[in-house]
This record gives structure tokens, sequence and C-alpha cells, in this order.
């Protein structure tokens, strides 16, 4: 994750600096990695982290670094058969 965003920015030039602020502000708060994300190539950050706690504190850290907003997620338990047909937890 931290080496696509590294290629993304070095080698596409689509990063800024405050966005590189607020991801290494994620990054030292514990955030296992952080790359930049969205439509049109940029303008967000997802980052991997190890609990919603953490989640949490990162969120936190990323917004004193100059983020206007953030969230947390957890995984769903993701696609299944149930008879027969494919279903979708969210």
């Amino acid at each position: 994750m931290n080496c696509q965003h590294e290629l993304l920015r070095d080698l596409y030039d689509l990063s800024v600096a405050k966005l590189e602020r607020i991801r290494s502000a994620a990054l030292d708060a514990g955030a296992y990695g952080m790359k930049i994300s969205g439509a049109g190539l940029g303008g967000a950050l997802v980052a991997l982290v190890d609990s919603m706690e953490s989640g949490e504190r990162i969120v936190e850290a990323a917004e004193s670094a100059g983020a206007k907003q953030g969230w947390t997620s957890t995984v769903g338990r993701a696609a299944r058969i149930e008879r027969g047909r494919t279903s979708f937890d969210t």
C-alpha cells in the first residue's frame, strides 16, 4: 500500500504537500499503510489499520494534520452462496 502510494506520488506526480502531511501523521499514529485514492486519482487517502480503536486515533491524527473528514469501517462477511443465489453482507 505504501509502495503504491509512493509510485503514484513519485512517478505520476499525483500527490500534494497537504496530502503528504496527512499521510505522515496517520503513519506516525500507527497506520500500517496509506495511499492516495479517489476518482480522478486523488483527493482522498485510504489507510489500513488493525482495529477500530486505532482507526479512530489515526483519523484524529489525520484531521489534526489538515484532513477535512475521516471515517472508519470494518470488513464485512463478503459474498456467499445462499440457497442457490448470491448474497452480499454489508
